[in-house]
């Protein structure tokens, strides 16, 4: 089930930050000055394996760095929060000082601190808050995790530190290259913007994309042109992967709202991404993501609102929201196009005054398996139909292969259909269904010595896709009960508007609303309701975000559904959007 969360953290205990020590003040997030010269190439070799994989920020990790580098503070202990429900959180501090009050505010922002591993490096300081910039890029290297040291963001010894808690391999590309500034597909083509021939102008082109394949196994690196009024100029300020074919892309309503030429130069982008192919020959598919009005303002002068520096961490995706009407759209976006995900909300109103958000202060520990599958579960087939079932698999490792097993009600066990490779997509072909059956996909890759077992869903076969087999008419065709359901303002900040039809006229009917977590928070009786006005077919009542115990519920999404006849509709969703910025 989509989730998303609007998450806004308060306070427990009053710090006063005038008496921590180590508290700095907040920092532009633009490349220090004198950073090649303050960081001397090491004499290391690029890497050596057989097969180089670097990851997609979507592939599987085991947890997330932050930095504490004392400021924005409400901001990390938020993301901290929600990674650590599930996930690790690999906290950077400068000394054990600073992590005995990193630790009391995690504590006091109820996170999960049984999820938290300090890290000390005497290196962390207030410009270490964007880590998304110098940490060392991971790789898979003959199926081993590595990492990649570079002279990004003048870190002197934090990827040492790195190597030695984990235990990588460590290389040296001695090109400026910045991890705001990177997309990988998990499959060989890679994506920045123009910056990274700024930052390099004594290395020519061809040197760049020839580093790129040797120490991330990219055959295909895609430059783009940055955004003018973006101080960054890195590629996650308006761009983003989602999966291994779908980009979001920032629009801004009007030429009026960007920062002069940015808002042609978005739609550029969106029409180019959706011309190109991955290298198995597949198109990207684009979709666009609201760009809040550019604004001058704040410390750095200028002020880029973006919902594309969002953070994906397996089944999560933290977005950061601002306080505008546009945040319920943004998370409303990621909801569709990330169905099982939970959508989490991060305030980033702070933060983003200094040119960065969520993405820019976050960093992935990517894990010792990195292989997923992507797939659009089947939900019905036609009577006598013979299923196919397509997925992909991301990484792309060369020596992969993949199975799908079905059951169906009437049997006792799972019989495997192996998948056949074509042009990047896996598909196994099904024999004529005409009973309700159940699946799972399995998939695996060898890297040399490494063996990666996925499965999907994860944890199958304890758990599988159900297919129902589509009911017969007389006619022959499918008989569905029609239902309609609708609500109107949505998102909404106090009431809105269920309207629904159903077949079946005369019969009693509910509205029922579910929270994330699918508790009924309120039951809308529909039929005799002094609150139900009906205008000939079609009926409306309003609800006003109160559940039966008569409390207001809070901000975030909810689910409906309409029972009619004994028979239930499709469930659809509503955001409720709170004011809570004046």
């Amino acid at each position: 089930m989509k989730k998303i969360k609007l998450s806004f953290l308060f306070i427990l205990i009053v710090i006063n930050l005038s008496s921590i020590d180590d508290y700095t003040e907040p920092v532009l997030h633009k490349l220090p000055e004198n950073v090649i010269s303050e960081r001397p190439a090491l004499d290391r070799d690029s890497p050596q394996g057989d097969e180089i994989i670097n990851p997609a920020e979507f592939g599987r990790v085991n947890g997330v760095f932050l930095a504490w580098s004392g400021w924005a503070l409400d901001t990390i202990a938020d993301i901290a929060y929600h990674v650590a429900e599930d996930d690790k959180v690999y906290m950077f501090v400068t000394n054990a000082s600073q992590q005995s009050i990193a630790y009391a505010y995690l504590v006091a922002h109820n996170v999960n601190m049984q999820n938290v591993i300090f890290i000390q490096d005497s290196d962390i300081f207030n410009y270490s808050i964007w880590i998304r910039d110098y940490f060392p890029f991971y790789i898979y290297e003959d199926g081993m995790r590595a990492i990649i040291d570079h002279p990004a963001g003048g870190q002197t010894e934090l990827a040492e530190t790195v190597a030695d808690e984990f235990d990588f391999s460590m290389y040296y590309l001695d090109l400026m290259h910045q991890g705001g500034n990177h997309i990988s597909d998990g499959n060989g083509m890679g994506f920045c913007s123009s910056n990274i021939y700024e930052h390099n102008p004594g290395s020519p082109e061809s040197v760049i994309r020839t580093k790129f394949q040797e120490f991330f196994g990219i055959d295909s690196l895609v430059v783009v042109e940055p955004m003018a009024g973006d101080g960054t100029g890195h590629i996650d300020m308006f761009c983003k992967l989602l999966n291994d074919t779908l980009f979001v892309v920032g629009e801004y309503a009007t030429p009026e709202d960007s920062y002069p030429g940015d808002y042609d130069l978005l739609n550029d982008l969106a029409d180019y991404l959706e011309t190109i192919q991955n290298l198995d020959g597949r198109d990207f598919r684009v979709e666009r993501l609201p760009m809040p009005p550019f604004t001058y303002g704040g410390p750095a002068g200028t002020i880029n609102y973006t919902y594309t520096n969002s953070l994906i961490i397996n089944d999560k995706v933290l977005v950061p929201i601002y306080g505008f009407y546009s945040d319920g759209d943004a998370l409303e976006i990621y909801s569709e196009l990330m169905p099982g995900y939970d959508i989490i909300g991060i305030d980033s109103a702070y933060i983003i005054q200094y040119w960065g958000a969520i993405h820019c202060i976050t960093n992935s520990h990517y894990s010792e398996n990195p292989l997923i599958v992507f797939h659009d579960p089947l939900e019905s087939v036609a009577y006598n139909y013979e299923p196919q079932i397509k997925f992909r698999l991301n990484p792309k490792f060369e020596n992969a292969n993949a199975s799908v097993f079905y059951k169906l009600e009437s049997d006792d066990e799972f019989s495997e259909i192996p998948a056949e490779l074509n042009a990047g997509i896996w598909s196994s072909i099904l024999p004529i269904m005409s009973e309700n059956f159940e699946y799972y996909i399995s998939g695996n890759a060898t890297s040399g010595e490494e063996f990666f077992p996925a499965y999907l869903p994860e944890n199958a076969p304890d758990s599988v896709f159900l297919v129902e087999i589509e009911p017969v008419s007389v006619s022959g065709e499918s008989a569905k009960p029609k239902f309609v359901l609708s609500n109107f303002p949505n998102p909404f900040q106090s009431s809105t508007t269920i309207s629904f039809f159903t077949a079946e006229s005369g019969e009693d009917a509910e509205i029922l609303i579910f929270n994330l977590k699918g508790q009924k928070v309120k039951t809308l009786e529909c039929i005799n309701s002094f609150d139900t006005k009906a205008t000939e077919s079609l009926s409306h009542i309003t609800w006003n975000g109160i559940d039966d115990n008569n409390k207001p519920v809070s901000s975030g999404i909810y689910f409906y559904q309409l029972k009619s006849g004994g028979k239930f509709s499709s469930v659809k969703k509503m955001i409720l959007m709170r004011k809570y910025l004046n």
